[in-house]
């Protein structure tokens, strides 16, 4: 029969309570133990038979520990606290040096915890080998899966679906169409109760805003399917974007005097961020305006004090963040979105003369033009 030796020096390692443990302090009978920045301070001949010597080319030690430490975070902290004071008795019961034999400490304990002796003797045995993680029940680990059918899932998501461009339902209203619709398709089928019915419309609904705003909840289901990439450009001059914005500024008609609002056309290169042409119009832009703006990307634009004209200034009322740039050169591609001005016969045809290609942005799809 072969004998394990047992090695309590400072510095050595050892496998106790289902954890790794270094010994970094000897006083006398008495041990500390570290493990990560937890510390134990146990009776050293109360480890003999118990720990074991740790090997440090064993297999699969740190997936055990992280193991168990997956299993007690998973606990609620009102089940970790009845844990924990459950191994403070079940620890009495290993390293207690009185009189008593084994199976009396073991009934004093059952006693306390209120459960029986022989249930103590399985619970030591476990705490001894797997520390605290020997301890948690099983069945708190298992997932709590509803009595809900899979079909009934498919029938309510249609329901929801149903409700993307009609007003906002009730829970009760869509949970009486799934029932209708699960029925109708299984006559066999069973109901959910209507607490779980109703949790499980939570989680069925969870970003799709059914009973949240209409135009939020329409806006996601217009969403393009598939992965958004960004539109990037490798040199200067390879996409620039075209954009109308309505500003907040006030333009007066001279002749009757009334307020009108302006819109700003801009083209921005896409890989240097520089503004090559914008017009301001009043009431509303026109295809003529986005010719223009076409036309001082394709020629030299010198923008600013006449002394500065040799130099790229900043155009005013631009940031400072946004350089105005002279430019003479001919973009590849411009990209624009779905406006009646981009996609008019007079802006194609000034592309189609100046040899500038035309791509649409993917409607709903802002990654297409983020820069404007």
């Amino acid at each position: 029969m072969s004998t394990t030796v047992l090695d309590v020096s400072v510095g050595s390692r050892l496998w106790y309570q289902g954890t790794a443990w270094t010994i970094v302090e000897l006083d006398g009978f008495a041990v500390t133990l570290r493990s990560a920045d937890q510390f134990k301070r146990v009776h050293a001949p109360a480890l003999a038979g118990i720990a074991e010597p740790l090997d440090e080319d064993r297999d699969g030690e740190d997936s055990l520990e992280s193991l168990d430490a997956v299993v007690i975070a998973s606990l609620t902290p009102k089940q970790r606290r009845q844990i924990e004071s459950e191994a403070r008795v079940y620890e009495q019961v290993v390293i207690a040096a009185n009189d008593e034999s084994f199976q009396e400490r073991c009934t004093a304990a059952g006693e306390q915890l209120g459960i029986s002796a022989r249930s103590v003797r399985r619970r030591v045995e476990r705490f001894t080998r797997h520390g605290l993680s020997g301890l948690v029940d099983a069945r708190l680990l298992k997932t709590k899966r509803r009595s809900i059918a899979p079909e009934w899932d498919q029938a309510c998501i249609e329901v929801l679906d149903s409700f993307t461009r009609l007003s906002n339902p009730t829970m009760g209203m869509v949970i009486r169409k799934a029932n209708a619709l699960y029925l109708q398709r299984h006559p066999d089928g069973v109901e959910p109760t209507r607490a779980v019915a109703y949790r499980r419309l939570h989680e069925l609904d969870k970003g799709r805003y059914t009973f949240g705003a209409a135009k939020q909840r329409r806006s996601v289901a217009e969403r393009p399917q598939g992965h958004m990439g960004r539109l990037r450009a490798d040199r200067p001059g390879q996409y620039v974007v075209l954009d109308t914005t309505r500003l907040d500024v006030f333009a007066m008609e001279p002749i009757t005097g009334r307020w009108l609002n302006t819109e700003l056309t801009v083209a921005m290169d896409l890989y240097s961020r520089c503004i090559l042409g914008m017009v301001l119009r009043a009431v509303s832009t026109t295809a003529q305006d986005v010719a223009t703006v076409l036309y001082q990307v394709v020629t030299p634009q010198h923008w600013g004090p006449p002394q500065d004209a040799e130099l790229p200034s900043p155009y005013v009322g631009v940031p400072d963040n946004l350089i105005a740039m002279s430019t003479a050169a001919v973009p590849d591609t411009i990209v624009v979105d779905h406006g009646k001005v981009y996609l008019s016969a007079h802006t194609k045809s000034v592309c189609h003369r100046l040899g500038i290609n035309i791509q649409p942005a993917t409607p709903h799809k802002p990654t297409d033009k983020p820069t404007l």
